[in-house]
């Protein structure tokens, strides 16, 4: 769970001279990066980036996941030396070769590729006389599991089940019989606490996602599952789909087409007026590119950099749209100001990105197995054993209560 976590790595190059340490200057620019890095965070991540140099103590798994899949070159190019650079690069492509955020099974050849990867980023780093800790040597058993689940690396993550301890321990009264006193709360809540009109909302918008993603299986079209027409020319206009939402306002209105151009909406119109048939206004970029070429060719993985947008208008049907991308100006000279992504000239750093929803952890029937096994383990049952075996079935389905009783809870 925490191997692939690089807070180490960030500690050496904050505050430790022989893992890495960089300059206050440089560290500053980072910082500034970062706060400009804050105005373009789009509706579906929940956190931006806190100071490196004031937080990366602090640093929450969002924002070390968000850095790695994400930021990583727009915030360390540059600044970094090469080699320094390149093998935290390294950590990036391997990650993405074990399918990333995709629940998807990883062919076997990028695994394999991915543990050729990881033994020479570690590799790298005893070469650079850094110290090697137990979660670095795990990093490269990480594609074993990618293979024996058969799903990518995030969907393996059990953070998000820590994310409800606060809630485990609030019902807790002792430590005496901490399951059965866990299964009596969720008993007595289903039969005794009334719904309230904010559970029924959760629940509804939980069922109307698996809906709209049953939908979208089935058919080749975008499903639209909202559609917010704003009134007035400062009101936002908003597309919820399965996965994304797209408005006409930065930094939710960059769009990806299955054409491969990047488009930016500047409107989205109802033609004819109450069709339900919506069509993204917007510009093109002229000029796209990859952002960088080693480990991997960028564009291998939806990331580019982009410039010159056209001063032509042109309209695309919801059904040429393949996605989201998050936008980040590029080597800008001055990292104080956000620059209009309509009329500037700067460039442009792009990626399209894959989105987990928050019920997906407590839907996927993989990831439920995972976390029994981590409680298996932990309990160290035995299979020889019958008792540890019905102890091993009580937890079963104890955390399958807890599971549905949680998906109402999830916002």
């Amino acid at each position: 769970m925490y191997a692939c976590c690089f807070g180490r790595l960030l500690k050496g190059i904050v505050s430790v001279q022989k893992e890495g340490k960089i300059s206050k200057n440089l560290l500053s620019l980072i910082d500034s990066r970062l706060r400009l890095f804050k105005k373009c965070k789009p509706f579906e991540f929940d956190r931006y980036l806190r100071s490196l140099k004031n937080c990366v103590n602090k640093y929450k798994h969002h924002e070390l996941r968000d850095l790695l899949m994400y930021f990583l070159f727009p915030v360390f190019s540059g600044i970094l030396s090469e080699r320094q650079f390149n093998n935290l690069m390294l950590l990036q492509y391997a990650m993405l070769l074990m399918g990333g955020f995709s629940p998807n099974p990883v062919p076997k050849e990028d695994a394999l590729r991915a543990s050729c990867v990881l033994k020479f980023f570690v590799q790298q780093l005893i070469d650079f006389g850094y110290p090697i800790r137990p979660t670095t040597h795990a990093v490269i058993h990480l594609p074993e599991d990618v293979i024996h689940f058969d799903c990518g690396i995030e969907s393996l993550s059990a953070f998000p089940y820590e994310n409800f301890y606060r809630f485990f321990r609030n019902i807790l009264s002792s430590g005496n019989k901490p399951l059965e006193q866990i299964r009596n709360r969720l008993v007595e809540r289903s039969k005794y606490l009334l719904p309230t009109s904010s559970d029924g909302m959760i629940i509804n918008s939980s069922q109307l996602l698996l809906l709209g993603k049953e939908q979208e299986m089935n058919s080749s079209n975008k499903v639209v599952l909202s559609f917010k027409n704003g009134k007035g020319p400062d009101k936002e206009k908003k597309i919820t789909f399965r996965d994304f939402v797209l408005s006409k306002k930065f930094p939710n209105n960059v769009a990806l087409m299955k054409n491969g151009n990047v488009v930016v909406c500047s409107d989205i119109i109802e033609n004819p007026p109450e069709s339900k048939v919506l069509l993204i206004i917007g510009s093109k970029f002229s000029l796209k590119q990859d952002a960088f070429h080693y480990p991997y060719p960028s564009s291998t993985y939806g990331t580019h950099i982009v410039s010159k947008l056209e001063n032509r208008i042109g309209e695309w049907n919801l059904n040429c749209l393949q996605g989201k991308m998050y936008a980040l100006p590029h080597k800008l000279s001055d990292y104080n100001d956000l620059p209009d992504i309509r009329t500037s000239t700067c460039k442009w750093f792009v990626k399209f990105f894959q989105i987990i929803h928050k019920f997906y952890c407590f839907l996927q029937l993989q990831a439920i197995y995972v976390y029994i096994l981590l409680i298996k383990q932990h309990f160290q049952i035995l299979k020889q054993d019958s008792d540890h075996m019905n102890l091993l079935s009580t937890l079963r389905s104890i955390l399958m209560s807890c599971i549905s009783f949680l998906q109402g809870w999830v916002s």
